[in-house]
């Protein structure tokens, strides 16, 4: 980051090209003044929700680049002055478990922390395990909540409605088939990889069906490095078979 910055700032250039004792690149040093500024903002966060009379919490979840599951949380209230805030709190790491009951326990926490327990009349969340009737985050939060109506995630729905649509067009069932038949062909085996990243030098997205994002950076992926992955093929085509079929 120091560097990126750095191309931008000629004083920040000129320290790191100079500077012989002290650069201020380890962790702790950058972690610092950004825990201490997350600190502060997270305070008049507290201070303001604790002037609103009602909150709706919104979760969501995506996978960060060393493919942990992270949950961010976004608290939406009316300020002082009347206007509608969205406000982002922070993101947890929920990769080792994703249940309904620990990402509603996770909910309570962070209300109790920002003392808005109480407060909460609306929730909205995105996928399945999250939104399900019985089962789901919503029904939990509501044993603490009563109040707290459960509105689900309209872009979710939206992509609901275009994959059911898709699915009924055998050519787009046959292409997303193809593209996740990629990703599993070259995870399953380590030679694949290791051919995967000497040619092209791109790995395929995750496979996580759940996340919005995910056909779409899967088709970007193939597009932006077609013409890598046909070389990639013809390479393999080339290859003796037991490499090709090898884990």
């Amino acid at each position: 980051m120091a560097y990126f910055l750095s191309e931008f700032d000629e004083k920040m250039q000129t320290h790191l090209e100079s500077a012989a004792v002290f650069k201020g690149l380890s962790p702790v040093t950058q972690n610092d003044p950004v825990n201490s500024v997350g600190s502060v903002i997270l305070a008049q966060i507290k201070t303001e929700l604790q002037k609103c009379m009602y909150v709706s919490v919104l979760l969501g979840e995506t996978s960060d680049v060393s493919c942990y599951s992270q949950l961010p949380t976004v608290i939406r209230y009316v300020n002082s002055n009347g206007a509608v805030c969205e406000s982002f709190v922070r993101f947890s790491d929920v990769s080792k478990d994703r249940s309904a009951a620990a990402i509603s326990d996770l909910v309570v926490k962070e209300l109790k922390e920002f003392d808005c327990p109480n407060k909460l009349i609306a929730q909205t969340y995105g996928a399945a395990v999250m939104s399900g009737e019985f089962n789901g985050v919503q029904a939990k939060v509501k044993e603490d909540a009563p109040d707290a109506i459960f509105i689900h995630c309209y872009a979710h729905r939206l992509n609901l409605v275009l994959s059911q649509a898709a699915s009924s067009i055998a050519k787009c069932n046959v292409f997303f088939s193809t593209l996740g038949g990629l990703s599993c062909f070259f995870t399953t085996s380590s030679k694949r990889m290791s051919l995967l990243d000497d040619v092209v030098k791109a790995k395929f997205p995750k496979l996580a069906p759940t996340r919005l994002s995910y056909s779409a950076r899967l088709v970007e992926t193939v597009q932006h490095n077609l013409k890598d992955l046909l070389q990639l093929f013809e390479h393999m085509w080339k290859l003796p078979k037991f490499l090709i079929r090898s884990q």
